[in-house]
Formats: structure tokens, C-alpha cells, sequence
């Protein structure tokens, strides 16, 4: 299993940032899927790394984790977080598959997760770019602190417009898999509105699922659910252990 940590200049962020990288240990020239896996609000780019087993999980599953810096923009303001979802979801994945270049850029090969701060992002971010993203993890979402702007005028726009505005344009769907941690509030750990929405659509479009976790969504719950969402939208057994 190798650890990258790469350092450049994005021209969207317009600023020099970092991202690390967990890439399965393969010599064979066989298409890679990716996970875009954000961290929360007072972490960094190696929160992931230090906090959990991430590498054993990417290399369980055959999947690269690039693990973006996002220390910037959470919490912020709405242009910055524009900037930051941009640069995430367009020049991010361009620089990543230039360097590796075993990583498919189909969308079933291509997800996007994470905790806190950055799992509400990751929702946002995957419900705007449904064509990029084959599904999404969100784990302990916590909603303040990252919004995105709307096309009408004078409001932001948030999780279940994008949701409602995918499903309305009859667009190729993602997954999405929340959890949240049984001792938070509904309204602090998960956006409520959403989740309301998402279960009660006829068929299930979004293959949506929810899980209630131990806690308040501490990392080792984090790992779980991680573990968990590749098991689910990989069609693998799932292994629910901190250490595999």
C-alpha cells in the first residue's frame, strides 16, 4: 500500500494545497476505482489517515483514496465553498488521473464520502454532480458550515434542492448512504429534510439507505461506516471492525 502526499498549486483555489493519496499496492494495469474522502471542520487532509485504518480499507476494496485539504473552507462562506466544490469535483479529479493513471473515470467507478462538516459536503457536492459521483457517503453529516449557491437568486441552496433537482432532470443517480450517531440531535447530525425526502420516493431512485450509530459519530464509528458503504455500493461483504 503506498501513502502519496502531493503538494501543488490549484488554479481554482488559487492557492498552493495538499491532498494524500492511499493507492492499492497493484502492478497490473486493471481500471481503479476512487474515493473522494473529505474530513470535517478543525481537521486536514491527513485526519483520515491518523484517525482511522483507511489504508487496509482502500486496499480491502482495490479502491485509491485521495483525501483533499479542506481546512480552508470549513466552516466559510458561500463563494469559497463554490471554489472548493469546483475545484473537488473538476480540477481535483483531473490532476489525480493524470498522475495515476490506472484510475477509471467512469462514473460507477468514481465516489465521494465523508464525516462531520465534510459528509454534509460530500452530499452536497455528489447531488450537484450526479453524472460524476456513482454514490455517496455521508457519516455523522453535520450541516452548518458548507453551503453552495443557488441559481435563485437572493437564497442558498441546500441538500434536498439538489436531491429534488437531479431526480426532476431525470439524471443518472447516485447512491447515498448517511448515518448518524444515535446520541446527536437529527437537526445537528443529519439534515432532517432530506432524509424525509429520500425515504418516502417511490422505488428508492437513490438506493437510498440510513444507519443509526453508536455515539456521536466518533472516527472508530466513522471507519464502520465507511466500511460499510464501500461493502454496499461494491457488492462486497461488508466487515465491520476497526482493524481488518
Amino acid at each position: 500500500m503506498a501513502i502519496i502526499e502531493l503538494h501543488f498549486y490549484s488554479e481554482i483555489l488559487g492557492m498552493d494545497t495538499q491532498i494524500r493519496v492511499a493507492y492499492p499496492n497493484e502492478h497490473d494495469s486493471t481500471p481503479r476505482k476512487t474515493l473522494y474522502l473529505l474530513h470535517g471542520a478543525g481537521e486536514d487532509s491527513s485526519a483520515w489517515l491518523r484517525n482511522t485504518a483507511v489504508e487496509r480499507v482502500a486496499e480491502r476494496y482495490h479502491i485509491a483514496a485521495v483525501m483533499p485539504d479542506g481546512s480552508d473552507f470549513f466552516p466559510t462562506n458561500m463563494s469559497r465553498c463554490d471554489r472548493f466544490a469546483d475545484y473537488v469535483t473538476g480540477e481535483l479529479p483531473r490532476i489525480i488521473r493524470e498522475m495515476f493513471l490506472c484510475l477509471s473515470p467512469k462514473r460507477e467507478d468514481n465516489y465521494i464520502a465523508g464525516g462531520g462538516e465534510g459528509g454534509y459536503a460530500a452530499l452536497m457536492m455528489g447531488l450537484s454532480h450526479p453524472e460524476l459521483f456513482g454514490a455517496i457517503g455521508s457519516f455523522s453529516p453535520v450541516k452548518a458550515g458548507f453551503v453552495l449557491s443557488s441559481p435563485l437568486p437572493g437564497r442558498l441552496c441546500d441538500a434536498e434542492d439538489l436531491a429534488r433537482e437531479a431526480f426532476a432532470q431525470s439524471r443518472k443517480l447516485p447512491g447515498i448512504y448517511c448515518s448518524a450517531g444515535e446520541n446527536q440531535s437529527c437537526e445537528r447530525s443529519a439534515d432532517a429534510q432530506i432524509h424525509k425526502y429520500l425515504s418516502t420516493l417511490p422505488g428508492n431512485p437513490f438506493c437510498y439507505e440510513f444507519h443509526t450509530c453508536p455515539g456521536c459519530g466518533e472516527w472508530p464509528v466513522r471507519q464502520e461506516e465507511l466500511q460499510c458503504f464501500l461493502g454496499v455500493y461494491l457488492k462486497l461483504p461488508v466487515v465491520r471492525s476497526c482493524w481488518l
